[in-house]
C-alpha cells in the first residue's frame, strides 16, 4: 500500500497503467477560503491598453484592472478603474498584449521535471532529437562530455524521456544499445512516461539485477528472447527496484515513479496495489475528509476509482471532497455518469492527442478507442467541469501546447484524434484557470479576474479568444504576475 510520506501528511497508494494503472495520494480537503472586500484606498498598480480575458463569465472582458495590497480591487471600463488612480498608482501599459488570470497547474510532477531539466535529452522531435537509437547514444555520449564532474560524482549517466513510440525501431534500447556509451558506469534512462527505463549492464550489475531476479510483483524485467538474461528493460515496479541502488545519491531518486507499457491485446496493466486495499484506503480518507488524487488512466483504473468511491460514499455520506480522476485517457461512456453522479472531478490530459494520439491510433488502441482519449467533449456535453494537465515531465510544461491540444486536438501527423471532442477556446481556458482553481479547493482566490481575487495574471503574446485556433501553440507567455509582482518575463 505505501505509507505516510515523512513531513507530508499525504497517503500514497500505487497501482500500474493501462488498464489497471493508479497512484493515488490523499491530501485534506479545505473549505474554499472567503475572499476580501476591496481593500481602501488607491491602487497601486494599474492595467490598461490590452485585451483582458476575465475568464468569468459575469463580466468576460474589461479594459483595465486596478491591484492593491496583492488582490484585485477594480474590474472593468478604463474610466472605472482610472477612478482608484492615486499620486502613486503605477500605471501598467499592456502595449496591446492579452492579460488573462495566472494558469493554475491541475497535474504535473515537479521534482521529475527537474531530473528531465538536469539530465540527457531524450525525447523525440519536436522537443529533441532521440527518434532513432543512434541518436539515443550520441546524445548520451555528448552529455557525458558536457557533464563529467557529475558523472565522476554520482557515478550515473543519466537520461530523461526517451520514447519507443517515437524510435524509428519501433523499440526500447536495450543493455547492449547503451553498453555502446559506457560498460564502466551506469546508464540509466528513463521512459518518458516514467513507468519504464532502460540500463546498461553495468547498471543492472550494481542493481543486483540477473538471470536469477525474478520479477517483483506489479513489475516486469524484460528479458533476451529464450533465456530469463534481462535485456535491460524495466517496467513499472521493476524500475522502481532498481532505482534506488542506481539513484541512492540523487536526492530524487526516492521520487520516481511508474506507468504503463504497449504489450499483447488483452494487457489490463499491472495492478501493483490489490482491490480491496485501494478501496479501503479511499475510504479511510473519506472518513477523514481528505480528498483524493488517483492516477486512473485505463478504464480498469477508472473502474476501480469509481467502486472505491461508490463504497466510501456509502460508508461515510457524501460531501465536498472533489475526489480527483488523474488522466482519464480511456475513460468510457457508460463510465461518464457514474463519475458526475459520485462526484469525481476529472483532470484529463489531451496533450496526448498531440503527442501519442497517432501511435494509439495505429498501435495500441485502435482507431475508435484512441478518437475517446480524454474524452473532453462527453464532460462538456453533460455540463461538467474538468482540468487539463501537461503531466510534466511526461510532457513538456508548455501551456500554450495544452491549450491548442484541448481545442484542436491534432497529433504530430496532423490528423484530429476525435473531432468530437475538440471544445471551444474560452472553455479549454477555464480548464487551466477557474475549474484548475476549483479542483484544488482555491476557486474564492484565484483562477478569474474579479474584485477580491489575487492578482495572480498572464500576459501573452496575442489573445487566444481571436487568434487562429490553428496556431494557439505559437502564442507566448510575455510575463507571470503573482500578486501584482512580475516574476517572469520573456526575454
Amino acid at each position: 500500500m505505501g505509507g505516510v510520506l515523512g513531513g507530508m501528511g499525504r497517503l500514497a497508494l500505487g497501482a500500474g497503467a493501462a488498464g489497471f494503472g493508479s497512484l493515488m495520494r490523499c491530501a485534506e480537503a479545505q473549505t474554499p477560503p472567503a475572499a476580501s472586500g476591496s481593500p481602501p484606498g488607491a491602487a497601486e498598480l494599474i492595467y490598461s491598453g490590452g485585451p483582458i480575458v476575465t475568464v468569468n463569465d459575469a463580466q468576460p472582458s474589461a479594459e483595465a484592472v486596478a491591484v492593491r495590497g496583492g488582490r484585485i480591487m477594480a474590474v472593468g471600463t478604463r474610466a472605472q478603474v482610472e477612478a482608484t488612480r492615486g499620486p502613486g498608482t503605477r500605471m501598467v501599459n499592456l502595449e496591446g498584449r492579452t492579460m488573462l488570470p495566472g494558469f493554475v497547474d491541475p497535474h504535473g510532477h515537479v521534482v521529475m521535471g527537474g531530473l528531465q531539466a538536469v539530465g540527457a535529452n531524450m525525447l523525440a522531435a519536436p522537443d529533441g532529437e532521440a527518434n532513432d537509437i543512434a541518436a539515443v547514444i550520441r546524445i548520451l555520449r555528448e552529455w557525458v562530455g558536457r557533464n563529467e564532474a557529475a558523472v565522476r560524482r554520482y557515478n550515473l549517466i543519466f537520461g530523461f524521456g526517451y520514447d519507443d513510440s517515437q524510435i524509428r525501431e519501433g523499440r526500447h534500447p536495450t543493455r547492449d544499445d547503451l553498453d555502446q556509451v559506457s560498460t564502466e558506469v551506469p546508464v540509466l534512462i528513463i521512459h518518458t512516461s516514467s513507468h519504464l527505463a532502460a540500463a546498461n549492464s553495468k547498471a543492472l550489475e550494481v542493481a543486483g539485477i540477473t538471470a536469477a531476479t525474478s520479477d517483483p510483483v506489479g513489475g516486469v524485467f524484460r528479458r533476451r528472447a529464450g533465456t530469463r538474461e534481462p535485456d535491460g528493460v524495466m517496467q513499472e515496479n521493476a524500475l522502481i527496484a532498481a532505482a534506488g541502488p542506481l539513484l541512492g545519491r540523487l536526492d530524487e531518486a526516492a521520487w520516481l515513479s511508474m506507468i504503463q507499457a504497449g504489450a499483447a491485446a488483452d494487457y489490463r496493466g499491472l495492478q501493483t496495489a490489490p482491490t480491496e486495499a485501494t478501496i479501503e484506503a479511499v475510504s479511510r480518507c473519506f472518513e477523514r475528509n481528505w480528498q483524493i488524487l488517483m492516477h486512473a488512466n485505463g478504464d480498469a483504473a477508472i473502474d476501480l476509482m469509481i467502486a472505491a468511491v461508490r463504497e466510501a460514499t456509502r460508508r461515510h455520506g457524501s460531501g465536498d471532497r472533489r475526489p480527483v480522476m488523474i488522466h482519464g485517457q480511456t475513460l468510457r461512456a457508460d463510465q461518464v455518469d457514474p463519475v458526475r453522479e459520485l462526484g469525481i472531478f476529472p483532470s484529463l490530459f489531451p496533450m496526448h492527442t498531440f503527442d501519442w494520439g497517432d501511435w494509439h491510433r495505429d498501435s495500441v488502441l485502435g482507431p475508435e478507442r484512441a478518437e475517446n482519449i480524454s474524452p473532453t467533449g462527453w464532460l462538456m456535453s453533460r455540463g461538467m467541469m474538468f482540468t487539463s494537465h501537461h503531466d510534466a515531465p511526461v510532457a513538456r510544461p508548455d501551456s500554450m501546447r495544452m491549450l491548442s491540444a484541448t481545442v484542436t486536438r491534432r497529433s504530430r501527423s496532423g490528423d484530429i484524434i476525435g473531432p468530437h471532442h475538440r471544445v471551444p477556446v474560452a472553455t479549454a481556458l477555464k480548464a487551466m484557470t477557474i475549474w484548475s482553481t476549483h479542483q484544488h479547493f482555491e476557486e474564492a482566490t484565484k483562477g478569474s479576474i474579479e474584485v477580491g481575487k489575487l492578482a495572480d495574471f498572464v500576459v501573452l503574446s496575442d489573445s487566444p479568444m481571436t487568434a487562429d485556433p490553428e496556431r494557439l501553440a505559437e502564442l507566448k507567455v510575455l510575463e507571470t504576475i503573482k500578486e501584482g509582482a512580475n516574476v517572469y518575463r520573456a526575454a
